[in-house]
């Protein structure tokens, strides 16, 4: 089980930055050349999800690129990011949005030889094998899942296709600047390893 209570800090909250417009991403989702298992998944998890919700593709790029210029989207320890290396804990995330990118990172294990396999298919099909452990750091990934309910309005009830509310943003997409940082008030969430209940854990750590 999980107790949806979180230790959140608002540090700033000022503009928008609008990502997605009548089906077009405005933003490139980046990630470093050598990612961490959490950073790859939560990429390729922000890549569906934002598909889903805004209609449009949003490419995944690795940090060794050129950059286009484009909006960026940073997840993990990038080597564009400004909060690289910083003091996290266990489970401990940030969203950093700002005018000029916006970052999702927090302390992520490392175990950048990892290579994902991932469908984003909700349903008895949906593929969760490499998504990391429930006791790995994984603060990347939980930065994604607290952006896309609490900024997107996603709800994450289960893993399924029926158990994602999928909020409308066909028209456009746009998002407060503002940064938040927090860690779920417990730890140690879940009552199997099995990873349906991996996913609800890791969606609703609050």
């Amino acid at each position: 089980f999980a107790i949806r209570h979180a230790r959140i800090a608002p540090l700033k909250d000022e503009g928008r930055v609008v990502l997605a417009e009548n089906g077009l991403a405005l933003a490139d989702i980046v990630i470093a050349a050598k990612p961490t298992r959490g950073a790859q998944f939560a990429a390729y998890e922000l890549q569906a999800l934002l598909r889903q919700a805004t209609g449009a593709d949003f490419a995944i790029v690795k940090d060794s690129e050129k950059p286009s210029g484009r909006y960026e989207l940073r997840i993990g320890d990038t080597a564009r990011s400004r909060n690289r290396g910083g003091d996290f804990l266990f489970d401990e995330w940030m969203v950093d949005v700002r005018a000029d990118a916006a970052e999702f990172i927090g302390l992520d294990q490392d175990d950048r030889e990892f290579s994902l396999s991932y469908n984003p298919v909700r349903g008895e099909k949906f593929s969760l094998v490499g998504m990391p452990s429930l006791y790995d750091d994984k603060g990347s990934l939980l930065a994604v899942y607290r952006f896309l309910e609490d900024t997107v309005g996603f709800r994450f009830v289960d893993y399924t296709i029926h158990g994602t509310v999928v909020p409308d943003c066909r028209k456009g997409l746009s998002v407060p600047v503002a940064t938040r940082r927090g860690r779920p008030f417990m730890l140690y969430r879940g009552g199997s390893l099995q990873y349906d209940s991996q996913y609800w854990t890791f969606t609703n750590a609050q």
